[in-house]
């Protein structure tokens, strides 16, 4: 074998080695690539699914109160029926108090995941929710519980809005 040979193999060798790490290389990294954006879509996933569920059990207790408030209005207020109604509308009214607190949860949860239209949409919820909360406990007569029933469908409407961006930006992973 002639130095020339030797020198060819040596060349062939190399480059044959270079390629193949070259190669090694980017299919790692493409890897890498691929985990880093599945565990961020996993991880965003769960904190959509965290606040949905948050907002689920505020959902629960309103429409409690809401079914409590209208069996209110049917009774007379002196009526003693009414007591014990009361008295779980006011623990229902404090729940629902402490749990218009996970509207500052959610909103950074939405904040953290870069979703300013949604969080926007939920302050407008959110709004709506909190008048509810503040008339409903004023407004125990049939005639004034009429006038809440706009506010109780704004409520619906601005609940599906805001429901269906966040089920949008959680099919968009």
């Amino acid at each position: 074998m002639t130095w020339i040979e030797v020198a060819d193999s040596a060349i062939k060798i190399g480059l044959g080695a270079l390629l193949g790490g070259v190669f090694a290389l980017l299919t790692s990294r493409i890897a890498l690539a691929r985990e880093a954006r599945h565990r961020y879509a996993n991880r965003r996933r769960d904190l959509i699914e965290r606040a949905v569920d948050k907002l689920v059990e505020y959902e629960k207790t309103y429409r409690h109160q809401k079914a409590m408030f209208d069996t209110l209005v049917q009774i007379p207020q002196t009526s003693r029926d009414a007591s014990p109604l009361k008295r779980d509308f006011a623990t229902l009214d404090e729940k629902l108090r402490l749990g218009s607190e996970i509207f500052a949860e959610v909103t950074g949860i939405l904040l953290v995941l870069g979703e300013p239209d949604v969080e926007a949409s939920m302050e407008e919820y959110r709004v709506l929710c909190s008048d509810w909360h503040g008339k409903s406990l004023d407004s125990m007569s049939e005639t004034e519980a009429a006038t809440l029933t706009p506010l109780r469908e704004s409520i619906i409407v601005k609940r599906r809005e805001f429901m269906a961006k966040l089920a949008a930006i959680y099919r968009n992973e």
